[in-house]
């Protein structure tokens, strides 16, 4: 694809359209590492893999899938290459007019099969994606499969809202989370969020941003597309609990 091209559809800067395009011209000779140490952005901060210990890296090894727009679904232990492509970029890819429909079915049936599989023992399934990649997964079929769907819900701007989802994935690791109840008991790394009882329900877990918090800073609604995180040019959900 023209450099040209690329920038009007990833709406890039200069900059950023010549090094992705520099990126996917020599794609296969980038230097690959494993995802959950590639991805930036602020969920990822949020969960700080590089900190975790390892029986929490092997949990989420088992527990963790990570969706993105170039590979799909993945293994926090898949080796990736740089890259930059959004799932709401509007690319078609042969008959598929969009990402979301190139992807959809086979995301949703590789999570259907790990929760189908009688040795994963899973019950229940944790979406901490945002919403512009949630939508990138068959959630009901998910839930046909025999599986209760939860999605944590973080109001509020979408900086906090992503540092949030990465922090209840560390959460979900470092306290070995098998049973949806105990995912009440998150607060955050710094102790400002809180679980709503009234708000919640069976398929949503509500957590509010303490006053103390929300006067550290603002930042975009959450309902607002998520940037990219899908860029491991330096040293970014599903969580399925056993």
């Amino acid at each position: 694809m023209p450099k040209a091209q690329l920038k009007s559809l990833m709406s890039l800067s200069d900059s950023l359209a010549a090094l992705n395009h520099a990126r996917y011209s020599a794609f296969a000779e980038q230097e690959a590492r494993i995802a959950i140490g590639a991805f930036e952005g602020a969920a990822y901060k949020g969960m700080d893999a590089p900190t975790l210990k390892a029986d929490d890296l092997e949990y989420l090894c088992a527990s963790l899938r990570i969706l993105c727009g170039q590979y799909g679904v993945l293994v926090p232990t898949d080796e990736i290459r740089p890259y930059r492509l959004e799932m709401s970029t509007r690319l078609a890819v042969g008959e598929n007019p969009n990402l979301y429909k190139y992807w959809s079915d086979d995301i949703t049936a590789s999570l259907c099969s790990e929760v189908l599989d009688p040795e994963r023992k899973v019950t229940f399934v944790l979406n901490v994606a945002s919403q512009e990649y949630a939508k990138a997964v068959d959630l009901k079929r998910l839930a046909q499969a025999g599986a209760q769907v939860i999605t944590a819900v973080f109001p509020g701007p979408a900086v906090h809202a992503k540092t949030a989802r990465g922090e209840m994935v560390r959460f979900c690791a470092q306290r070995r989370v098998t049973k949806p109840g105990e995912l009440t008991a998150f607060t955050g790394t710094r102790g400002e969020w809180a679980f709503v009882p009234s708000a919640s329900s069976e398929t949503e877990l509500v957590f509010h941003r303490s006053a103390a918090g929300k006067g550290k800073g603002k930042g975009k609604a959450d309902d607002e597309e998520d940037e990219d995180e899908s860029q491991p040019s330096k040293p970014s959900k599903r969580a399925r609990n056993k």
